[in-house]
């Protein structure tokens, strides 16, 4: 069964902007295994997620498709990109990856080598 992803909820949108302000919460990373970059984000409940621009280790997106962490990452990476030069950009897929929800955390865990639950 392939579910949809939805689009943030406003409260989401809020907690991605309370994400952004404070930079305390967020350490960069880099998978081992493929060298993809992602953040390493101190969730709410004191847990750390997994986030990019794809895909987030929290339950929220494991159960909706979209969360906060998600969403502050691509907030960040555009606010980022949009300090850059035009030559200096980087190369950005125009569609989202076509994968499930399912699929897209079990390839974020095995990049990032993490276990399966």
């Amino acid at each position: 069964m392939t579910q949809m992803i939805v689009p943030p909820t406003a409260s989401q949108q809020a907690a991605a902007e309370a994400l952004l302000a404070d930079p305390g919460r967020w350490s960069p990373g880099r998978s081992k295994a493929t060298g993809q970059s992602f953040w390493l984000i101190q969730g709410s409940a004191g847990h750390a997620h997994w986030a990019t621009a794809y895909g987030c280790t929290c339950p929220g997106y494991r159960h909706r498709g979209v969360c906060s962490h998600v969403v502050a990452v691509t907030m960040r990476e555009a606010r980022e990109a949009a300090r850059l030069n035009p030559s200096e950009l980087p190369v950005i897929r125009t569609t989202a990856p076509a994968e499930t929800r399912d699929e897209t955390m079990a390839r974020l865990r095995r990049e990032l080598g993490l276990a399966e639950d």
